[in-house]
C-alpha cells in the first residue's frame, strides 16, 4: 500500500469525527430555522392562550428543550418567570450553557419570531434582573456547553482512533507475511 491511500485513510478517520461533531451545533440553528413562521407557536384565536382552570386560575402554556431536567410542554400559571419555569421543568441538567438561554417568542402583530437571549448565569450569580416574565407559547431552548458536548463526544474520537490502530495492526501483518 502507498503512503497517499495510507494518509487518505487516516485523513478520513480523523475528519469523521470532526464533521460529525460540528453537526451537532447546528442544533440550535435549526430549530430556530424551523420554527420561523411556524404555526406551532401561533394560537388558533387570543382566547387559546391562556387556559382557566377550576379555581378560575389562568395557566399557559410553554415548551422547553435542550438540557433540562424535564423538557417538553409545561401548563404554568400566567406570569411566572424563568426562574421558577426552570424549577417548575426540574432545573437545568449539568451540561446546561445557562449563559445562553434563548426565549422564542411569536408577537402578535406579526408572523415574525424574536430571539432573546439570557444570561442566566449572570442573573442566578448576581441576583438582579429576576424578573423576565414568560408569555403563552414561549419556547425556551437550553444549549450544551461546548466543553460538556465536547467530552461526551469523545467516544467518537476514541473509536476512530481504534479503528486506525486496528487498520495498522492488520498491515503492519499483513506485510510480514507476504
Amino acid at each position: 500500500m502507498d503512503f497517499k491511500s495510507i494518509f487518505s485513510k487516516i485523513l478520513i478517520l480523523i475528519l469523521l469525527p470532526i464533521v460529525t461533531f460540528s453537526q451537532v451545533r447546528q442544533f440550535e440553528d435549526n430549530i430556530i430555522d424551523n420554527y420561523r413562521g411556524s404555526e406551532n407557536l401561533i394560537p388558533a384565536s387570543k382566547d387559546s392562550k391562556y387556559i382557566t382552570d377550576e379555581n378560575g386560575i389562568l395557566r399557559m402554556y410553554i415548551e422547553v428543550w435542550g438540557q433540562i431536567n424535564r423538557p417538553g410542554t409545561h401548563l404554568v400559571y400566567e406570569g411566572i418567570d424563568l426562574i421558577s419555569f426552570f424549577s417548575v421543568c426540574g432545573g437545568p441538567t449539568q451540561g446546561a450553557n445557562l449563559s445562553r438561554v434563548k426565549i422564542l417568542r411569536q408577537n402578535d402583530d406579526s408572523p415574525d419570531l424574536t430571539v432573546q437571549t439570557v444570561n442566566l448565569k449572570k442573573i442566578l450569580k448576581t441576583g438582579e434582573n429576576n424578573n423576565i416574565l414568560l408569555e403563552p407559547n414561549d419556547v425556551i431552548l437550553v444549549d450544551e456547553k461546548f466543553s460538556y458536548r465536547f467530552f461526551n463526544n469523545l467516544n467518537i474520537l476514541n473509536t476512530s482512533l481504534h479503528i486506525l490502530t486496528l487498520y495498522f495492526q492488520i498491515e503492519f501483518y499483513r506485510t510480514r507475511i507476504d
